[in-house]
């Protein structure tokens, strides 16, 4: 019983920051702005927000979905501030629109369409017009069809074609078979974008190809993909690793491609790693733009690269489809409003988890147990799930039965003077620092 509590308990703790180093670079600067899944329902429902939850301000919020009723404004606040930014090329992983999707499995998700996709491009298309800067984007899970399993949705041709005149038309090269490219974003450097969604032995050769020529003409090589290079969470974000291959970081070393741009795992945090002492690669993965707490990066490459955080936290809220109390809050502050919604949403994604199923598809998917192996573990879960979800909205502190008298238990200490009421007020808290992240190079 001990060990099972042991295991499930271990689920909800794991996140883990990674000190963050100087970049070595060149002498020539280059400024460039990065966002990661901006997910932008950019042909609005006119019903507005979907109900997820019983709360009144937040009742669409479910895990660390964005706030995707205020995805529009979201989007507008960031190029005003890319706009006003010095820096010349504008980078967005992806996933780049929403088509309605609301993070959660209870029912399919809606496809993506090509007029929302397209809605998108034509205002980054009027965003670089207007400003003269460069926009750079690469697909993610859920803008190709090809990429989420099903015969509906775009192809990788259609979303070429859409993205033409935003990006394709300042490419050096195009993978033929993916959405990958490369485009100079200086004399020095060179933009690698690697959809990592699609066939990766295909993909993995064009990158290799793309990253000699690079290497015979001077060019230093920046990467963007939507996935991540290195696992940020170990164990239990293998999926969001590009290919699902930890060894794919070694293979970015070999190309020299020192730096990439990341997202979907939906924290602010670096990831670094090197081989026997040589030349650190590293993983600098953004989180959503519309979810809290809804960041971007700039990033100067010169003898250093400088990189800093910077945050959506006014929106504008003519025209949203919500009530007026929500309404209210977002004018207030985004970012106040995003972080309770963000908080709302983990909550009832907790107590969704804690039920036998979802315990049960956690350690197949996230651990690879199963149950033939462990059937010690599997054939307590009736017992045990019930049991961990009283323990964790226990008191944390105080006399009698609380959490910290069973932790103790375990030979666990819980700190004295932590300011929350339940250990699953803490776990949220903790989570939602761990996804602001506090990483910056000066």
């Amino acid at each position: 019983m001990k060990r099972t509590l042991a295991v499930i308990l271990s689920l909800v703790m794991i996140f883990t920051l990674v000190p963050l180093c100087v970049f070595a670079a060149d002498d020539t600067p280059l400024e460039v702005i990065v966002a990661s899944d901006p997910q932008v329902s950019y042909l609005e429902s006119e019903s507005g927000p979907q109900e997820r939850n019983s709360s009144e301000l937040y009742n669409s919020a479910y895990g660390i979905s964005p706030v995707m009723f205020a995805s529009r404004a979201a989007l507008e606040a960031f190029l005003a501030k890319a706009a006003e930014s010095s820096a010349k090329v504008v980078l967005i992983a992806g996933s780049l629109a929403n088509g309605g999707f609301d993070g959660t499995e209870t029912e399919p998700d809606s496809v993506i369409t090509e007029a929302e996709e397209r809605a998108l491009a034509e205002r980054f298309a009027t965003f670089a017009q207007q400003t003269g800067k460069k926009v750079f984007v690469i697909d993610g899970e859920r803008d190709v069809k090809a990429e989420n399993g099903r015969d509906e949705g775009i192809s990788v041709a259609a979303f070429k074609e859409i993205w033409r005149n935003v990006t394709y038309v300042n490419a050096y090269a195009v993978d033929p078979d993916s959405c990958s490219y490369t485009a100079d974003l200086d004399s020095n450097y060179r933009l690698i974008a690697i959809d990592t969604m699609s066939n990766k032995d295909s993909v993995k050769a064009w990158v290799e190809s793309q990253a000699n020529i690079a290497e015979q003409q001077g060019k230093r090589l920046i990467g963007l993909m939507s996935s991540s290079l290195i696992n940020h969470v170990p164990e239990l974000m293998k999926d969001k690793v590009a290919f699902e291959d930890e060894t794919l970081v070694r293979d970015f070393a070999g190309w020299q491609i020192k730096y990439t741009f990341t997202g979907s795992v939906g924290a602010n945090d670096i990831a670094v790693n090197s081989f026997n002492g040589g030349q650190a690669i590293y993983d600098v993965c953004t989180g959503s733009l519309t979810a809290y707490p809804a960041t971007y990066r700039t990033a100067t490459f010169s003898r250093t690269v400088a990189l800093n955080s910077y945050f959506i936290e006014q929106i504008d809220t003519t025209g949203l489809h919500c009530s007026d109390q929500m309404s209210a809050a977002l004018a207030n502050s985004f970012t106040s409003y995003a972080k309770a919604y963000q908080a709302v949403g983990l909550y009832t994604y907790i107590e969704d988890q804690l039920t036998v199923e979802g315990a049960k598809e956690i350690l197949m998917k996230k651990f690879s147990m199963r149950p033939a192996y462990y059937r010690n573990v599997f054939g307590t879960l009736d017992t045990t799930v019930p049991a961990i979800k009283e323990i964790i909205n226990k008191p944390l502190y105080g006399e009698g039965d609380t959490f910290a008298s069973i932790a103790a238990g375990y030979e666990a200490d819980i700190p004295e003077g932590l300011d929350y009421d339940t250990y699953e007020t803490a776990l949220v808290a903790v989570m939602q620092q761990v996804i602001h992240g506090d990483e910056q190079v000066y």
